[in-house]
């Protein structure tokens, strides 16, 4: 009896035990290539300038080459391969049905890719959501947002709306209202901002700022400047013209203006009241 056992046990490792073996090993093997591929293609493709081409072309050969470790698997356990396509085709059409959005932000994640109104590390704008891309993936493209907030928008998503990209242009403009008491000297106030601006060492001077009257407010005279300066000093500036226009006008008596509001109170005698209303009888 207890050599049937053996023999039992013997027949099964020389026969579909080898196959699991071979699985296995074809299964590891190949997941330690990929791993080595996808390691290389990164390392020699490192210094190239595409990184979002690059690693959307990763994350679909990634796909491709496990579907050909499986294929290889079902070779080896027996299965006939014109079924494994056979399988893959009609899951295909099934996949293809039921995820008709996830196959729209494959083709999208393509179009961002290939147009690229964007790339990695650039800083945007879209759906809402302003911050730097981190990744292009197949479906989805990942945005990290100044409080290091990651954000994952799909595709489909990013093609069908207006896309701000904020680090594709050397140069960027800063816009600023600054307001004003009624009553101020428009030309030395026009004059005071100037100064700042000019002074400001990170402020370029070709287009030269622009300091001019823009609107009449409620309560104040609405002032509008304009200032050019590198992408990467935007914010710096900003700032700093926000915080230095302040101490200016400050400096030189010009009044930043307060909401107001401006209540009337009459008082009547009594006695005149009296009087009112018997003169109206």
């Amino acid at each position: 009896m207890l050599l049937g056992v053996f023999d039992g046990f013997n027949t099964f490792f020389e026969t579909v035990g080898v196959q699991i073996i071979k699985c296995i090993a074809v299964f590891v093997i190949g997941v330690i290539a990929i791993r080595i591929i996808k390691a290389v293609i990164k390392k020699t493709t490192s210094k190239s300038k595409n990184q979002t081409l690059i690693n959307f072309f990763v994350s679909i050969l990634t796909v491709a080459l496990y579907v050909v470790i499986f294929y290889i698997i079902f070779a080896i356990l027996g299965i006939s391969t014109a079924s494994f396509i056979a399988a893959i085709s009609a899951a295909g059409l099934a996949i293809a049905l039921s995820l008709k959005d996830s196959l729209s932000n494959l083709a999208n994640g393509v179009l961002i890719v290939s147009t690229k109104p964007f790339v990695e590390g650039d800083y945007i704008s879209i759906a809402g959501v302003e911050g730097t891309v981190k990744s292009v993936e197949m479906f989805t493209t990942k945005i990290v947002t100044v409080d290091n907030k990651e954000i994952t928008i799909p595709n489909s998503q990013i093609i069908a709306d207006e896309i701000v990209n904020y680090s594709v242009r050397t140069t960027r403009r800063v816009d600023l209202d600054v307001y004003v008491a009624y009553g101020s000297d428009i030309e030395k106030v026009k004059r005071v901002l100037l100064d700042v601006m000019n002074k400001h060492d990170m402020i370029a001077k070709n287009p030269a700022p622009f300091a001019r009257l823009n609107k009449y407010g409620d309560s104040a005279l609405i002032f509008r400047t304009k200032a050019w300066t590198s992408n990467e000093n935007y914010w710096t500036c900003y700032h700093d013209l926000l915080e230095q226009f302040a101490v200016a006008l400050k400096e030189n008596g010009i009044k930043v203006p307060l909401n107001t509001q401006e209540v009337y109170v009459t008082t009547v005698k009594q006695n005149d009241c009296i009087n009112e209303v018997v003169n109206d009888n």
